[in-house]
């Protein structure tokens, strides 16, 4: 199950963050971090607009009728040097890495930044760099701005002159999860 997160499920955002793991939060930053320095780092929930700033939350939901469990979280912030561009960031938990729980998610959120007329996700590869290499080329195509970020264009494919597909212009600002 996927949705939107809003600002009431800040106490859930913030029992989810204190489950990751060292290593989650190291390879979503980039470098290891205090778990404190994370939880402050969520204070962006209660900025929430679904047009500058959305996110949506993947459950895993239990058989067993128990409450869904969060286990992974896809954001979007608009790029204020860049306004037809947001950046993207997906985090998913220690114990579900590898089953594929980003890329619903993130597809949708990109789905959404579309919507709401941007023509392109920022994606910064971290650690590695092979999982959100991955993600970022499942959601549309890429080019490398430098070694440690990539330009998703998310502008949809028109046929142009010979039948080439070509980028048309984004469509107006819709707003995600609204």
């Amino acid at each position: 199950m996927v949705r939107p997160l809003r600002c009431e499920d800040r106490p859930l955002l913030l029992s989810w963050a204190a489950g990751l793991s060292a290593a989650t939060i190291a390879s979503r930053f980039g470098l290891p971090r205090r778990p404190e320095a994370v939880r402050e780092d969520l204070e962006w929930i209660g900025r929430l607009d679904g047009l500058d700033q959305a996110a949506l939350g993947a459950f895993a939901v239990p058989a067993t009728g128990a409450a869904p469990s969060l286990v992974a979280v896809a954001r979007f912030v608009r790029v204020p040097a860049r306004p037809a561009t947001t950046e993207i960031a997906v985090t998913v938990s220690a114990a579900w890495p590898g089953r594929g729980v980003g890329h619903l998610p993130a597809g949708r959120l990109a789905d959404g930044a579309r919507a709401a007329g941007y023509a392109a996700l920022l994606a910064v590869l971290v650690g590695d760099g092979s999982a959100p290499l991955r993600l970022a080329l499942g959601l549309g195509p890429c080019r490398r701005l430098d070694e440690e970020s990539l330009l998703v264009d998310l502008r949809p494919r028109q046929p142009g002159p010979g039948g080439r597909a070509t980028a048309a212009e984004g469509p107006g600002r819709g707003r995600l999860g609204a």
